[in-house]
C-alpha cells in the first residue's frame, strides 16, 4: 500500500461533510444512484467499478449523458478541451458519439481499466485524482476533485487546465468525488465494507465581510466598474450645471466656449470620446468580475453551439 493510499484511507475515515454542502452532495449522489444501470454496463466492459464511473461522471458534467466522460465536452464532436481529440475513432453511428462509447474511451485512455485493485476508499481516491491531475499535490492542497464539500477542503482551484489558472482563493462549488461517495454509502451501506454513518462538520466561522471584500478581486472590479459608469453619468450632469451657470454670464461663457470648442476639435481629431471610454472600461471590469464566478470560455462555447 502506497503512502498516498494510506493517507487517503485515513482522510476517508475522518471525513466530515460540511453542513451547508450536504444537500447538494446528497442530491448528486441520488443522481448517480439513479443511473446505476448505465454505469454498470460500462463497468462490465472495462472492469472499473460502477461507482467510480458514476463519480467521475458527476464531477465532469453533473451526470449529463450528452457529454464526454473525459471532460464534459459535448458528444456531438471529439473533445476540444484536455484531453483533446477523443475518441480518436469516429462515432459508430456516423453522427455523434454515444455516452457509452465516450466513457469506455475515457477509461481506457487513462488506463483505469488496467487497475485491478479497487478494494479501498484510498485506492479509489488515488486513481480518481490521477484521472483529474496531480496539480494540487504539488501545492499541498487537498484536491477539490476529491474532497470539496468536506472538512478536508477549504479553498483553491484550477479554474482552467494549466498551472497559470490556479486560484488560491476560489472555493469549488461542486461536490468532490469522495464527498459524493460518502453520501452514496448512506444510500447503500453495502458499498462500504466498513460502513460508518456520515458525520457532519461544524459550520465554518463567518468571515469578516469588510475584510473579505477588501481582499476580493471580484469586489474591487465590481466597485471600479460601477464607479466608472457613474462617473460618465456624472460628467453629463456637471456639464449641464456649467451650461446653466455660464448662461447668466454671457461674456465669460463666450470665452469658455472658445476653449471648449478647441478641446472638442482635438478630441474629435483623436477620435476620443471619454464617456465611451469610461463606459467600456466599466463594462470590461464588470465582465471580469462575472468571469471569476462563471467559466466564460465554456459558456461562450455552449452559446456558439446553440447559435449554430
Amino acid at each position: 500500500m502506497t503512502k498516498v493510499v494510506e493517507q487517503y484511507n485515513a482522510m476517508w475515515d475522518s471525513m466530515r461533510l460540511r453542513p451547508e454542502r450536504m444537500g447538494s452532495a446528497m442530491a448528486m449522489a441520488q443522481k448517480v444512484n439513479q443511473n446505476r444501470a448505465r454505469y454498470q454496463d460500462v463497468s462490465e466492459q472495462t472492469g472499473v467499478p460502477w461507482t467510480v464511473i458514476g463519480l467521475i461522471h458527476a464531477r465532469e458534467s453533473s451526470c449529463d449523458f450528452k457529454t464526454h466522460l473525459h471532460n464534459g465536452d459535448k458528444l456531438t464532436a471529439r473533445t476540444h478541451h484536455i484531453p483533446r481529440g477523443r475518441p480518436v475513432a469516429p462515432p459508430a453511428n456516423g453522427k455523434s458519439y454515444t455516452w457509452e462509447e465516450s466513457a469506455i474511451d475515457a477509461i481506457r485512455y487513462d488506463k483505469l481499466d488496467l487497475v485491478k485493485d479497487w478494494s479501498s476508499a484510498g485506492i479509489i481516491a488515488k486513481e480518481m485524482e490521477e484521472y483529474n491531475g496531480l496539480g494540487y499535490q504539488s501545492r499541498g492542497v487537498p484536491s477539490p476533485y476529491l474532497w470539496a464539500g468536506s472538512d478536508h477542503y477549504v479553498r483553491g482551484k484550477f479554474r482552467e487546465d494549466g498551472a497559470a489558472h490556479y486560484d488560491p482563493s476560489f472555493v469549488d462549488p461542486q461536490s468532490g468525488c469522495m464527498t459524493v461517495l460518502k453520501c452514496l454509502t448512506q444510500m447503500d451501506p453495502a458499498l462500504d465494507p466498513e460502513f460508518k454513518p456520515v458525520v457532519v462538520a461544524d459550520p465554518l466561522p463567518s468571515p469578516n465581510p469588510v475584510s473579505v471584500a477588501a481582499k476580493s478581486k471580484t469586489a474591487w472590479a465590481t466597485f471600479v466598474s460601477a464607479l466608472m459608469m457613474k462617473l460618465t453619468a456624472v460628467t453629463g450632469a456637471v456639464c449641464s450645471a456649467f451650461e446653466w451657470a455660464l448662461g447668466v454670464a454671457p461674456d465669460i461663457k463666450s470665452e469658455v466656449d472658445q476653449h471648449v470648442q478647441l478641446m472638442q476639435s482635438i478630441a474629435t481629431t483623436a477620435r476620443v470620446d471619454w464617456d465611451v471610454v469610461g463606459a467600456w472600461i466599466g463594462t470590461g471590469l464588470l465582465i471580469y468580475a462575472i468571469s471569476r464566478h462563471v467559466d466564460l470560455k465554456n459558456w461562450l462555447h455552449g452559446a456558439k453551439e446553440i447559435a449554430q
